[in-house]
């Protein structure tokens, strides 16, 4: 092994958007595997199934890194996290020494580049100097976010560019923040650089079904569509417990209540009760809905306004990496393909209500970014599902869309990644 050290409109999709589908979804001159999905033909963008080997690789090095390593919460690891890159990994870690089990497993990994990188500090370690920073950013309105990289380099601090700039009243935003860093963070005593970056403050992001069964990707309301006020979301995933109890996985701040499909007053389509909001955790921004009516294990894939299909789901994703590649499926934006994973590890907090919830704060967050420059998500395409398709084109869920930076559509979107949701409600996919 080489490596070096240093409709959702409709139950029945029409051909024609599909093909139309393909065309958006991929672009011009970008080769496509084609898989057979529920009896058709449908395309499976070739640098996604270029990322298949990758993930599988990153998935090996995961299972052999002791228990807690991986979350961080295992002091004793060298380990900082994993980058994909366009044809290998680089694996981060502090320390001369590899864990034995990891580099077993690195000496068993035959057809991907493991690029094993020098890592100044450990996961654990920026996890512990972040701790007092995110209570320190809950209580001033000039920063919102706390992210560690994935090279163990530093400690990121996210500001909105125009209240950094009042904040340091023309100083350095740096030395000023370095000035107001809490005690709890001084007594520390590590060396680790605190680098601050702009951007503009994160708010929340705000497809319709005809009935029954319900899927991932369908419009969500908290009441009947042709009543006033009406919140709206997204499904995500369609999950199980360990009863064998359904649940549609979405987003907490869609708001807690008993939600229905939504479906246009024009069409004269009664909304159906789904259920009730059952748990929910607000740190991560993430909320089961039991599902009082039949399911199916399945995606809703396609543009918004017609011509979607349904994709099979086979499976969740256990790993997260900067530079995997995705798609999330969205009630307004549709499916959006083309995303790539940017930050990991990013503690927030929404300073906007969202009209269902007051502004809130949330934990080990990852953010995505549209390769090619376009919107990625938009309001209402909260609580949708994040994937990313394998060679039979079928579903591998990676997280739910929580928010963006810029409304009513953005570039950079906010999400919960799946596998804490998988750890903390004790689910897992209905497959279908």
């Amino acid at each position: 092994m080489p490596f070096s050290f240093g409709n959702k409109n409709t139950m029945s999709p029409i051909v024609i958007y599909a093909l139309s589908f393909i065309c958006i979804a991929l672009g011009s001159g970008v080769d496509a595997y084609v898989a057979k999905i529920f009896g058709r033909d449908v395309a499976v963008p070739q640098s996604m199934l270029d990322q298949v080997p990758l993930i599988r690789a990153a998935e090996a090095i995961q299972a052999a890194l002791p228990p807690l390593a991986y979350n961080g919460s295992d002091v004793s690891s060298g380990y900082a996290g994993m980058i994909f890159t366009s044809n290998s990994i680089e694996l981060w870690w502090k320390g001369g020494r590899l864990d034995s089990a990891v580099s077993a497993v690195l000496d068993s990994i035959k057809n991907v580049k493991i690029d094993v990188r020098e890592a100044r500090f450990s996961l654990a370690e920026l996890k512990k100097v972040a701790a007092p920073l995110n209570a320190y950013i809950r209580k001033q309105n000039a920063f919102h976010g706390v992210s560690i990289p994935s090279n163990g380099s530093s400690i990121v601090i996210h500001g909105d560019s125009a209240q950094v700039a009042s904040a340091a009243r023309g100083a350095d935003p740096t030395a000023v923040l370095t000035s107001v860093l809490p005690d709890e963070l001084k007594k520390l005593n590590l060396d680790v650089p605190l680098v601050v970056q702009s951007e503009p403050s994160p708010v929340v992001s705000q497809r319709y079904n005809d009935g029954f069964p319900v899927e991932g990707g369908i419009a969500i309301c908290q009441k009947d569509l042709n009543a006033p006020n009406v919140g709206r979301c997204t499904a995500g995933f369609i999950v199980r417990n360990n009863q064998g109890v359904s649940f549609i996985l979405t987003a907490y701040h869609c708001g807690q209540a008993t939600f229905y499909t939504c479906n246009p007053p024009r069409r004269g389509i009664t909304n159906d009760r789904i259920g009730p909001s059952a748990s929910w955790v607000l740190q991560r921004d993430t909320m089961l809905i039991r599902t009082d009516v039949s399911v199916n294990g399945a995606v809703w894939d396609g543009p918004a306004s017609g011509g979607e299909f349904l994709r099979g789901v086979a499976a969740f994703h256990t790993i997260l990496a900067v530079g995997m590649q995705y798609c999330q499926s969205g009630e307004i934006s549709g499916t959006v393909c083309g995303i790539r994973v940017d930050v990991v590890n990013k503690n927030i907090c929404y300073t906007q209500s969202s009209g269902a919830v007051p502004p809130f704060c949330v934990q080990n967050m990852a953010e995505g970014i549209k390769m090619d420059g376009g919107t990625s998500i938009c309001e209402g395409d909260s609580g949708g599902p994040m994937f990313s398709l394998d060679t039979q084109g079928r579903i591998w869920g990676l997280g739910i869309n929580s928010g963006m930076y810029v409304s009513p559509c953005g570039n950079r979107m906010i999400f919960s990644p799946i596998q804490d949701a998988v750890s903390i409600y004790g689910i897992s996919p209905v497959l279908g």
